[in-house]
């Protein structure tokens, strides 16, 4: 029964998603994602794979961006979203992880800015999906100008776009 429901659920995500939300910046812990800027893929995606409760940045041929893992978003790990009140036309979103995830470098906090209203949307009729009681995401919503200012605060920190391995780091 609980694979039948994890099957539906993902299919049901993956309707939700579609190709995946586009999203024109991402920061999170000390790297940012910016479209447009050079290196950076344009566009960048988040889209479900092989996991429901999952969304991964991909690019436009839907192939998984490693360097930009910290732009994952995994909501078995998400203690609460920011978001705007309902009557401002903002895309930003702020997701508070219950943990810092050092494997993709990612910081205790991820600030994406949607491309569209309609990606948006689609973003929180994914979370609905896998919000339950027994899961609980505290949402929380807040002003235009104070989620702004995070994400100038955050972007001015990142100091890189992409996630350095062990490999690629000078000895």
């Amino acid at each position: 029964m609980a694979l039948d429901n994890a099957t539906e659920l993902m299919k049901e995500a993956k309707s939700v998603i579609e190709t995946g939300l586009r999203i024109l910046r991402g920061a999170s812990g000390q790297c940012q994602y910016q479209a447009g800027y050079e290196g950076d893929p344009d566009p960048c995606f988040l889209s479900v794979r092989e996991i429901g409760h999952t969304l991964a940045p991909v690019d436009q041929e839907h192939n998984l961006l490693k360097s930009y893992a910290y732009l994952t978003l995994d909501l078995k790990h998400v203690k609460a979203i920011l978001r705007p009140n309902k009557d401002e036309n903002c895309r930003i979103v702020a997701i508070i992880f219950s943990s810092v995830n050092l494997s993709n470098s990612a910081g205790a906090k991820l600030m994406i800015e949607f491309a569209s209203t309609l990606e948006f949307i689609k973003l929180f009729r994914w979370i609905s999906l896998y919000t339950n009681s027994s899961q609980p995401i505290n949402m929380r919503y807040c002003t235009t100008s104070k989620l702004e200012k995070d994400f100038d605060e955050m972007t001015e920190r990142a100091k890189s776009h992409t996630v350095i391995t062990d490999r690629e780091s000078p000895a």
